[in-house]
C-alpha cells in the first residue's frame, strides 16, 4: 500500500485523464506531486489517511481540466483557504 507521494510522481504521464489512488494507506501528499497532469479530468483520493488540503498540494495542476475530485472518507480537520485556488475547472468535490 502507498503510504506517500513524493514530488513529481506522475510528472511524466501528460495524457493521463483518470488517476485512482482511492483504498491506499495515504497520509501524505507533497508539493508538485501532481505536476505534469495536464489531461487530468478525474482525481480519486477517497479511502486515505489525509488529515489536512495544504496550499500546495494541489500544485501544477493549474493547466488541467480536473472535473472531479473524490475525497470521501478522509480524516480531514483542515483546508488552507487557497488550497483549490489552481483548480479552475473543477465541478465536483
Amino acid at each position: 500500500w502507498l503510504k506517500s507521494l513524493s514530488a513529481n510522481t506522475f510528472a511524466r504521464l501528460n495524457h493521463l485523464y483518470w488517476l485512482d489512488l482511492g483504498q491506499n494507506s495515504i497520509s501524505e501528499i507533497a508539493e508538485n506531486t501532481f505536476a505534469g497532469l495536464g489531461s487530468l479530468q478525474t482525481l480519486k483520493l477517497d479511502q486515505k489517511k489525509l488529515t489536512s488540503l495544504s496550499s500546495s498540494i494541489f500544485r501544477g495542476l493549474n493547466g488541467a481540466y480536473l472535473y472531479y475530485l473524490y475525497l470521501s472518507d478522509n480524516l480531514i480537520s483542515s483546508i488552507s483557504k487557497s488550497t483549490f485556488s489552481e483548480i479552475n475547472s473543477l465541478h465536483f468535490i
